[in-house]
């Protein structure tokens, strides 16, 4: 029971994240922020599966090179993604992908506490006014991880893999291995690598919860269950396996191929630093090792031992290799850790929730570290929602730039136009439209080209050569001295140029 000055202060600290978590959305629902970089390789294909049943990629040009039709069908990656989008969807265009995500996010977002709340419920918890704020610090913490990369399958992923834990704590342990299979198999047809790191997963679990005898029964039995449940999707999705298979293979290729270019350091603090939706992660994943490790030395001294001493090692040890091979291998790869964060934040949230009761207490310097790495942590979220209320008031949001567009187009009838992949969410109508990046220029034939903003150095439109410019709708204000179209790559503002003749 809480106390009434408590329980107020809880019921305060809650309607805000509410609020907070409600305000996001909303700006997602507005395109805030841009669905760029990587967006265009998973999004497009959900207007049309979800106008046509097919899932055909116009917009990223790698998309061909990987159908071995050479359609852009998505014969690449996981596919469950874009498909649940396009069923969340009420109508085939950008405007209503933007709401599915909007949704999807929130869902992401407030499930990690559902998730503290049902574990703390397992471990015969009460709730106190503590732990309640606890879990609403943890899932802040967890916010900007839970809501991802801006249309990449991460949040999809985050969803699924907080529900196999929620229901999992809910169950007899002898069913979790069900529920485990659900989540991976699931997660595999969102995200591969993130399905198998989530089996690495379930597999260490059982490997400390269960002797050998039962413990590796019990992860065949899972692992049979999840390649079921791929199966399963396997028959919603609208290509042969064989063609998934081979794709995606070839897409594993071409981005473990990818050089890395530029300085590492700079690379690495972009990705694991300072990046919106990664933001301090580094300090994130350094916290929960440092807790798990504290747990783990604890359960020794005490003379709790994995069951299967070998099997947790071995787990351990094709884990770690599996992460250095596919996650490490480039510094942006760096979301595939975002959707187990909030899992990760599991032992942080037993390791300082059980202050109130357990006689061995966490170090003070440890429980100091922890709450001051989540409360840096925390300020993401408060930012993310600093700059979404600036580009809402004072940039251009998606509707708006959708409009500018179309107007564009109105005015030049016929004309060929080349406009860059992050602004692919301005138009569903691919005709006469050529997508464009850093790496393919606009071809001769094009009349028209629009340049964003977002993802740019610029406060005004550069000079283009062979281009001269005719609109311009970059947004040069500034607050504090910082452009406000920087604070986070969130406004779709754009520039139009023509062919100079």
């Amino acid at each position: 029971m809480l106390k009434n000055g408590a329980g107020v202060l809880v019921i305060i600290a809650a309607a805000l994240f509410l609020a907070g978590i409600g305000f996001r959305s909303f700006g997602t629902s507005r395109g805030v922020p841009v669905l760029g970089l990587d967006a265009c390789v998973f999004v497009p294909q959900a207007v049309t599966f979800r106008a046509t049943g097919d899932l055909i990629n116009p917009v990223w040009p790698a998309a061909k090179l990987l159908d071995p039709a050479s359609k852009g069908r998505m014969v690449y990656h996981g596919f469950l993604f874009p498909m649940t989008l396009a069923w969340l969807m009420s109508r085939s265009d950008y405007l209503a992908l933007i709401g599915s995500l909007a949704l999807l996010a929130a869902v992401a977002t407030i499930l990690p506490a559902l998730m503290f709340l049902v574990l703390a419920r397992r471990w015969n918890w009460d709730l106190t006014a503590a732990r309640w704020l606890l879990v609403l610090f943890l899932t802040i913490a967890a916010a900007n991880y839970t809501q991802g990369s801006p249309g990449r399958p991460e949040t999809l992923a985050a969803v699924i893999l907080a529900s196999g834990v929620i229901v999992g704590a809910s169950i007899s342990s002898r069913w979790q291995p069900i529920s485990a299979a659900l989540a991976i198999g699931l997660t595999t047809a969102v995200d591969p690598i993130v399905g198998v790191l989530a089996g690495f997963l379930f597999a260490g679990y059982a490997a400390w919860k269960w002797p050998a005898r039962l413990g590796i029964p019990r992860i065949i039995v899972a692992a049979i269950l999840a390649l079921l449940t791929f199966g399963c999707c396997i028959l919603l999705y609208p290509y042969s396996a064989r063609d998934w298979l081979e794709g995606t293979l070839r897409m594993g290729r071409y981005a473990i191929s990818r050089p890395v270019s530029g300085s590492p350091v700079r690379l690495f603090l972009g990705n694991y630093i300072t990046s919106g939706s990664s933001w301090l992660i580094f300090l994130a994943i350094v916290l929960v090792l440092w807790t798990c490790w504290r747990i783990v030395n604890a359960r020794l001294r005490e003379q709790s031992r994995p069951q299967s001493p070998l099997l947790f090692v071995a787990v351990l040890i094709l884990a770690t290799a599996a992460v250095c091979r596919f996650v490490l291998y480039a510094p942006w790869t760096r979301y595939t850790f975002l959707p187990f964060m909030p899992i990760g934040y599991i032992a942080v949230f037993y390791e300082l929730g059980r202050i109130e009761t357990a006689q061995r207490q966490p170090h003070w310097f440890y429980r100091f570290c922890a709450i001051a790495i989540l409360a840096w942590i925390s300020l993401g979220f408060v930012l993310d929602l600093g700059t979404e209320a600036l580009v809402l008031k004072y940039g251009d949001s998606l509707p708006i730039a959708r409009a500018q567009f179309q107007a564009v187009r109105a005015e030049h009838p016929g004309s060929t136009i080349a406009l860059s992949q992050y602004l692919f969410a301005l138009t569903e109508d691919c005709h006469n439209v050529v997508f464009t990046n850093e790496a393919n220029p606009p071809p001769p034939n094009v009349d028209l080209l629009i340049l964003p903003q977002a993802f740019s150095a610029y406060l005004q439109p550069p000079v283009v050569r062979g281009f001269q410019l005719r609109e311009n709708y970059f947004d040069g204000r500034s607050l504090f001295g910082i452009p406000l179209f920087r604070l986070g790559n969130r406004s779709y503002a754009f520039a139009v140029y023509a062919r100079e003749r």
